[in-house]
């Protein structure tokens, strides 16, 4: 699990100070919050959105935490949010996942891609070789597509 960023901890520290927030809950809350910034991580949701909180909240359900470990995770996560509205940043990036680079790339560029994210098992190489009889056939699906598309082997 990942550690809270040591300036995000410092400033919810002090949120948590100024709100009055009893000083035994400060370690709860903590813990909540780099709970939350971990689902998020893990489960490709933005943390500084509020919808993200209903998608961890329903976690917590699963994993038959009570209603008073959910009430504590909902506070320190909505304190949270007011140091991000604070800063401006509440709800203000996009839901989904980053766009990925490769999404609009021409397919003429020429240039090797290499893909890391996301990958849970590598990719196996392997040569592809199109029959000859459909390849000159102008206008078959095949014909096009060695138009488009050049295969080489390393």
């Amino acid at each position: 699990m990942l550690a809270i960023p040591s300036s995000l901890r410092m400033q919810f520290e002090e949120h948590l100070r100024n709100k009055s927030i009893e000083y035994s809950m400060h370690g709860l809350y903590k813990k909540w919050l780099q709970y939350y910034l971990d689902f998020c991580l893990n489960y490709h949701f933005s943390p500084i959105h509020q919808e993200s909180l209903s998608h961890f909240m329903h976690k917590l359900q699963e994993k038959k935490q009570t209603k008073v470990q959910q009430e504590q995770a909902m506070r320190a996560i909505r304190l949270y949010y007011e140091i991000s509205d604070a800063k401006g940043l509440l709800n203000k990036a996009p839901m989904s996942q980053p766009k990925s680079p490769l999404k609009d790339m021409p397919l003429s560029t020429g240039q090797d891609v290499t893909l890391r994210e996301g990958l849970t098992v590598p990719i196996q190489k392997e040569n592809v070789v199109l029959r000859p009889s459909l390849v000159s056939v102008p206008g078959s699906p095949a014909g096009n597509l060695a138009g488009i598309v050049s295969l080489r082997g390393r």
